[in-house]
């Protein structure tokens, strides 16, 4: 079935908005643990310092890392595992953003890691616009592009500030004890 360039653009853009509807109106208004921490992964930093996840304070990680027009959401699952969400502000208009985090302890590397997952309804803006770009909309492929690009760049200016601001938390905390293995004695 081929459909003309106008009604592929509607059906697309249709199913981008219930996708959008149902992420932003069901998933990422709570903390679920399965939406908050899996995804694709478009920024992953490791983060070295001392101390475990569990000794940080959500309060102010939070009060480091947001500004003025973007509040920045903590919530802890577990010693070894932190999500987070910005929610940026324009007067009374929410924008929608186009990743959320992670913080979690890499057994693998030793070190704590933050991880930027792109939230599903960008995924589906991607996959629905991809057959409009090889269709009459040739405009389409670089507007999303760019789009896309200026939203993973702008994106990653928060996720900066989240890293700062764990890696003051981090530095203030004590070190982790040492011990040395005990020989027996015969």
């Amino acid at each position: 079935m081929h459909l003309p360039s106008g009604m592929a653009l509607f059906v697309a853009t249709v199913i981008w908005i219930v996708v959008f509807f149902i992420e932003m109106s069901v998933f990422a208004v709570r903390w679920n643990r399965p939406y908050c921490t899996t995804g694709w992964a478009l920024y992953e930093r490791q983060v070295d310092g001392a101390g475990s996840l569990a000794s940080l304070s959500l309060q102010e990680l939070a009060r480091r890392s947001s500004t003025r027009r973007t509040q920045m959401r903590f919530h802890r699952f577990g010693p070894d595992l932190i999500v987070f969400r910005r929610t940026p502000t324009i007067g009374a208009f929410r924008p929608a953003t186009m990743m959320r985090g992670v913080i979690r302890w890499d057994p693998d590397r030793q070190s704590v890691v933050v991880v930027g997952l792109l939230n599903w309804f960008i995924l589906a803006a991607n996959i629905v616009a991809v057959p409009l770009m090889f269709r009459d909309i040739l405009w389409f492929g670089p507007l999303l592009v760019v789009a896309f690009l200026y939203g993973i760049w702008t994106e990653g200016w928060y996720f900066k500030r989240v890293i700062a601001a764990l890696r003051e938390q981090m530095s203030a905390l004590p070190a982790p004890a040492h011990h040395e293995p005990q020989l027996a004695q015969p």
